[in-house]
């Protein structure tokens, strides 16, 4: 019979070894999910990085006999466990309500009455509960780490059968740039701004566009915009034809696609380059033929980033502890903020082309293309900045709408922004030379446009600030790119003030322009669902005094 020496020596092993298990299952657990390749150099860094956090943890309840203060430890890491386990707050509240739609209060009612009762079963087994805990969590590390789990896909799918379509029916390629400012909000008093412009201007005459300068979004986010855009419709109603994401890793999905189903009755199919935070082709009334989606607010979009394998670590664990957990809510970012919206979408442009230039007739190409969405990333010759925590966003705390920014900032985000725009122009200059060169340009109709504004502001014009922000933070967060090109249409260049909505029914969907389309639509914070928005008239492009900081 062992010694209670010796049985408290396997003990306090056990304990501190608990949560290093814990933590690597469950960062072993993450990168599966995200379909990150899990040796890759900074795969393993990270593993070892939790697996060293851990035995730190486990010091403590280590140092401890079988008394209730150990119990207590390793009851407060379960309870992170559980926590970072069931990482989103809608996977909780489903988890728990369902189809019952308990209200916040009962959820967590409910949750302090779990946690008591864990905690009072964990303390009546103190004895043995680190022996429990280790075997526990072994156990989860092993089967993690061997059993094949569910995950998130990326890249192309196959969708819909062919329907059969002329192979001499014209090419079209419908791009949204995500975050691009047209042409007359580019804020020429900043570095770089001119430049920008005269470039822009350059590049789309050369091309043959009708380039229009002065479009503008009557909506500051994406997901608004978009639905308004294909639909045809302008309303104060947030949200409207757009619900969560069904798919695994898609966040939102369109549930109503005016454009696409017109598109498909016209004969032609449709082949989408998505990424995984608007889904287009989950939808039954307009099945598309091929899906690519490409990650933004994954991690496996840093699996191919030319970056250090520390720095992508750094990143990774940053994202997994910054999860919407409630542990997460006190986390203080030490490394840097999980952000990469714009960092696959650069080689999606190369897939686009090769999709293109192999099924060029009778197809509709559809692709939401994150760029120049921040983070800027991309130097204007497409070469990615390999100092990760100089990636800048468009103001300090990307998330939050009510967060004010400073002048010196904005002075640093646009010259970097400037830059990303640059690169989307090469981008663009090389897939147009690439169609050019297999007779494709001549009878394309592309179609290219921006969702909103670069939204680099002092204050972002939502409710709160409409009386505060300035005739800049309006430009700077709805002023747009819209450019066509179709036989039909007569290049050249306007400046006047059109609202994005209305030029897609004139030169795309031939449909009259939507009611209300002249007024731009406020919201109250940084908030996804909200019910309804305040509209108010988009002010002249033109030079404007901002207050002093």
């Amino acid at each position: 019979m062992k010694s209670l020496d010796q049985r408290d020596h396997a003990l306090n092993l056990s304990a501190l070894l608990s949560p290093s298990l814990m933590l690597m299952g469950l960062m072993i657990g993450y990168l599966k999910f995200h379909a990150y390749p899990l040796f890759a150099p900074e795969a393993l860094i990270v593993v070892i990085a939790v697996g060293g956090i851990g035995i730190l943890l486990g010091l403590l309840p280590a140092f401890q006999g079988p008394t209730n203060l150990r119990a207590f430890i390793l009851g407060l890491i379960l309870l992170w466990f559980l926590d970072l386990q069931f990482s989103s707050n809608a996977e909780f509240r489903n988890l728990f309500s369902g189809d019952h739609n308990l209200p916040a209060w009962a959820i967590f009612t409910i949750g302090i009455a779990a946690g008591f009762a864990a905690f009072m079963a964990i303390l009546s087994m103190r004895e043995h509960i680190a022996t429990i805990f280790v075997t526990v969590f072994a156990v989860f590390f092993l089967s993690t780490l061997l059993i094949p789990g569910s995950s998130i896909k990326f890249g192309k799918e196959d969708m819909a059968t062919s329907s059969g379509r002329s192979s001499d029916a014209s090419l079209t390629v419908h791009l949204v740039l995500d975050g691009h400012i047209g042409i007359e909000g580019i804020p020429v008093d900043l570095a770089g701004g001119l430049e920008t412009k005269e470039a822009l201007l350059r590049f789309y005459e050369r091309w043959g566009f009708r380039l229009y300068g002065g479009a503008y979004s009557p909506y500051l986010m994406t997901l608004n915009s978009v639905s308004s855009v294909l639909n045809g419709v302008v309303t104060e109603k947030d949200l409207l034809n757009v619900e969560n994401g069904r798919r695994p890793g898609r966040a939102y999905r369109l549930i109503e696609n005016a454009y696409f189903r017109t598109v498909l009755e016209s004969g032609r199919t449709i082949r989408v380059f998505q990424s995984d935070y608007v889904d287009y082709c989950d939808y039954a009334q307009a099945p598309v033929e091929s899906c690519h989606t490409y990650p933004v607010s994954s991690i496996n979009a840093l699996a191919g980033a030319e970056v250090g394998a520390v720095a992508k670590a750094r990143l990774i664990l940053d994202s997994f502890l910054r999860r919407k957990s409630i542990s997460g809510k006190f986390y203080g970012s030490f490394v840097e903020r999980p952000f990469y919206s714009s960092v696959a979408a650069r080689d999606v442009f190369i897939a686009l082309r090769d999709d293109i230039l192999a099924n060029p007739r009778g197809n509709l190409f559809f692709g939401h293309m994150m760029l120049p969405h921040d983070p800027y990333v991309w130097d204007q010759q497409c070469r990615i900045r390999p100092d990760t925590r100089q990636w800048m966003s468009r103001r300090p705390d990307h998330a939050d709408l009510t967060t004010l920014g400073t002048a010196e900032y904005r002075k640093k985000a646009y010259a970097d922004y400037f830059e990303q725009v640059h690169c989307v122009t090469k981008l663009l200059d090389a897939l147009f030379t690439s169609m050019d060169e297999e007779g494709l340009m001549q009878d394309a109709t592309i179609i290219i446009y921006g969702d909103h504004g670069s939204r680099i502001t002092l204050r972002d014009p939502i409710i709160a600030y409409r009386d505060l922000a300035t005739k800049s933070d309006y430009v700077d967060s709805f002023s747009t790119l819209f450019a066509i090109r179709t036989p039909g249409t007569e290049p050249g260049y306007s400046s006047e003030l059109r609202p994005l909505p209305n030029l897609f029914a004139e030169h795309v969907s031939r449909r009259p322009a939507p009611m209300g389309g002249q007024n731009l639509y406020l919201r109250k914070d940084h908030r996804v669902e909200q019910r309804d928005l305040m509209p108010v008239t988009m002010p002249a492009f033109g030079p404007d005094k901002r207050p002093a900081n």
